[in-house]
């Protein structure tokens, strides 16, 4: 298993702070999106690399128990003309790189700063504090400013500005040089356990044994008429199909498809019938088995509903979301052989990060999520059977899963 990049860690580091049900999340916002190759000469690798992966985030939390309380990080975005930074919360402009001596003229003390240096405001607001980047590629290093105009330095490397942050949890104090009593609270705070805080509900509404037959007549029967008299041609049973009804062109389909894996040639064949359009036979390949799975081994289909609890994260109404409440209820398997370390279930918009994974050989939304503000959609998935044990019809589960990662949260 490949170890996390630094973007994922600090994203695994805020999940673990939101799941926690002592803790109130204020705000958040996603990433921004845009090329960022003008920026590779002008930042160093490490930082590079973090903002190809998360450009600029926001994240504000406080304890239930102190909710004026604001702790957490503002990353700000960078623009892919190579110089704008973007509030990616509020969707302004900030202070774009450029010599210091072109800052407004409030924002450094004499002597500071020298006045031909490359200044990059990446982090925090520019009317009261935040982390500067001076000097360009390899050689920036990361200095610490406030509205006075004074500069400290503050750390050698990105990575260890990032680092800091994730170790001290993100508090209010935490980019301070020195230890601090309210960066030490909130860091013993967060090293006691709290509980998770409750989100889902999955209540599982039947269950049905299954084989790989029955799933390939399922897929054969949802391909469109045309794509189904494509595949018949293919199968060397193009004759008479004009005229035919549905049920017998279906039953005619069902009778020639291969019962067994067939070669390479012939699954390749097969899919450009049912419209699939990649170049590489590979991929194409492996579509058709998704398509139409042959497999010994026991299947079991779930029909579910998940009702969302109260929460101010919002719900990403989407499949992963499933995947994600099926993940955060203890004891169940169902993500068991995720391709990666199982934190970023939690933690990623997998989507974004363009792994589509899934966990099920074929999901369908019965009931659509609708616009309430907890909804309860349901869904007709099929897993291998040892993925859903421990799902029994009849049986509600809670799930501590975060309805929402990367994405947009708004001030209460």
């Amino acid at each position: 298993m490949s170890a996390l990049s630094l973007a994922q860690r600090l994203l695994v580091k805020i999940a673990e702070i939101s799941e926690r049900s002592d803790v109130i999340v204020h705000q958040q916002s996603g990433s921004w999106s845009g090329p960022l190759g003008k920026w590779a000469s002008k930042l160093p690798a490490d930082m590079m690399a973090f903002y190809e992966e998360c450009n600029g985030l926001l994240f504000r939390y406080a304890f239930a128990d102190k909710p004026d309380e604001w702790h957490g990080l503002e990353l700000l975005a960078l623009d892919s003309d190579g110089k704008k930074v973007i509030d990616t919360y509020r969707r302004a402009f900030r202070i774009p790189r450029q010599s210091a001596k072109r800052f407004p003229e409030y924002f450094f003390q004499d002597d500071a700063v020298d006045k031909d240096a490359q200044v990059l405001f990446f982090y925090g607001s520019d009317d009261a504090w935040g982390i500067l980047m001076i000097g360009e590629g390899e050689a920036a290093s990361f200095h610490h400013w406030d509205n006075d105009g004074f500069v400290r330095f503050c750390e050698p490397t990105f990575t260890k500005l990032i680092e800091r942050l994730m170790d001290r949890g993100f508090a209010h104090t935490a980019l301070y040089s020195d230890s601090h009593p309210d960066t030490d609270a909130v860091v013993a705070r967060l090293q006691r356990p709290a509980p998770p805080r409750p989100t889902f509900e999955i209540t599982v509404n039947s269950r049905e044994a299954l084989d790989a037959a029955a799933l390939r007549r399922d897929s054969l029967a949802a391909q469109r008429a045309d794509d189904q008299e494509r595949l018949l041609k293919a199968l060397g049973e193009g004759k008479g199909l004009k005229g035919l009804s549905d049920a017998d062109r279906l039953a005619r389909l069902v009778a020639a498809f291969p019962t067994n894996p067939p070669d390479d040639a012939l699954a390749v064949k097969l899919v450009r019938a049912t419209g699939y359009r990649g170049s590489d036979p590979t991929l194409a390949k492996a579509r058709f088995f998704e398509l139409f799975p042959y497999s010994d081994e026991p299947l079991v289909q779930l029909e579910l509903t998940l009702k969302t609890l109260e929460s101010r994260i919002p719900v990403q109404t989407q499949d992963e979301t499933l995947t994600r409440a099926l993940h955060g209820v203890p004891g169940l398997k169902v993500t068991e052989g995720f391709p990666g370390d199982p934190l970023l279930i939690r933690a990623l918009y997998l989507n974004r990060w363009r792994n589509f994974w899934t966990p099920f050989l074929r999901a369908e939304l019965v009931k659509s999520w609708g616009k309430a503000k907890r909804p309860a959609p349901s869904f007709r998935v099929v897993l291998r059977a040892p993925q859903a044990e421990g799902l029994e019809a009849g049986k509600t589960y809670t799930s501590f899963g975060l309805p929402g990662v990367e994405g947009r949260v708004e001030p209460a």
